[in-house]
């Protein structure tokens, strides 16, 4: 879909007069599915916006919002506490702990998944299981990083849907070039690993992380997990895609980012509302010299209160740590 900005008729306007009430139906009538696209600070009004109008009238009704990281979802639950004040009864969840989450309610108890240093040790295992038949990898299996290489290069396979028994090694191979050699021994002995590793999962009754979000995909399908809302998700792998899908088909509403003047960042998304028949929206995006006078005002008030100009300068009192979910 083309990334051009709409005309004020097509954009749905982010001030605090205006709400989403225009995507109802009929007086009283459940509000339609939403895929809203624009910048973040835009889809942060419209994310409110939308809060309030699920909420109308009915104020503890469930409400989840899924979003990609933790940095996010602990962004997003501050964003709400700050604009709407106290909020009953709404989520704000990254997707892999949704993904758990549901799969725990859907088989009454959490999906034994395989990951981190246990999924290492697992396939330093296997390999050692099957080093007799390994060409190329047998001689570099003791490496202090292989396994977490072995590790990386699988769940990339796994989250890209790649079936154990599919063509990918010999795809790899037509255009290696002079390298073909060395390549066919080299991807000969992961396809060998990569069923292996996928056979011995279905066998002990395992999962990853690839295998919880099919599970939850199913899950979702199966029963409704209540309204959602996926907000600021674009970077997604087929895995994810399916399970993002399902949310959609079950009723969830996309809030999707697009940089300035920039495509967009996930082709899918538009595609997966489209299909689920979403009401879509495209918010106005102000304009760069209102950005910065927006910066500019800020600046000027402040050098106006104190009598200095402002300027940045860090006092290391400041840290910033990624969290992991």
């Amino acid at each position: 879909m083309p990334n051009e900005e709409p005309d004020q008729q097509g954009a749905l306007p982010s001030g605090a007069g205006d709400t989403l009430a225009a995507v109802m139906t009929g007086e009283g009538a459940p509000l339609a599915g939403l895929h809203v696209s624009g910048r973040f600070a835009e889809l942060e009004d419209a994310l409110c916006e939308r809060v309030l109008e699920l909420r109308r009238g009915r104020p503890l009704i469930p409400l989840t919002i899924v979003v990609g990281s933790a940095a996010v979802r602990t962004h997003v639950g501050d964003l709400l506490v700050r604009r709407l004040g106290a909020v009953a009864n709404v989520t704000v969840v990254t997707l892999a702990r949704l993904a758990n989450d549901l799969v725990a309610r859907a088989e009454g108890a959490p999906p034994p998944t395989l990951a981190g240093l246990a999924r290492e040790r697992f396939l330093r295992r296997l390999v050692r299981d099957h080093a007799d038949h390994l060409e190329y990898l047998g001689t570099v299996r003791e490496r202090p990083h292989f396994a977490q290489a072995l590790a990386a290069t699988f769940a990339d396979l796994r989250e890209a849907r790649v079936e154990p028994e599919a063509p990918w090694a010999e795809a790899l191979v037509s255009v290696a070039g002079p390298q073909a050699d060395r390549v066919r021994a080299k991807t000969a002995d992961l396809g060998r690993l990569y069923r292996a590793y996928c056979q011995l999962l279905d066998a002990r009754g395992l999962r990853d992380e690839a295998a919880v979000l099919a599970s939850a995909a199913r899950a979702a399908a199966g029963e409704s997990p209540g309204k959602a809302v996926v907000y600021g998700i674009y970077d997604l792998n087929q895995a994810q895609e399916a399970f993002v899908g399902a949310l959609i088909s079950a009723g969830a509403d996309v809030f999707e980012p697009l940089p300035r003047g920039a495509g967009r960042l996930n082709e899918a998304l538009p595609d997966l509302a489209r299909a689920a028949g979403l009401l879509e929206r495209r918010l106005a995006t102000p304009t760069a010299s209102s950005d910065l006078d927006r910066v500019a005002a800020v600046w000027r008030d402040g050098a106006a209160s104190t009598g200095e100009s402002l300027g940045l300068a860090g006092d290391r009192s400041l840290a910033i740590a990624s969290v992991a979910d």
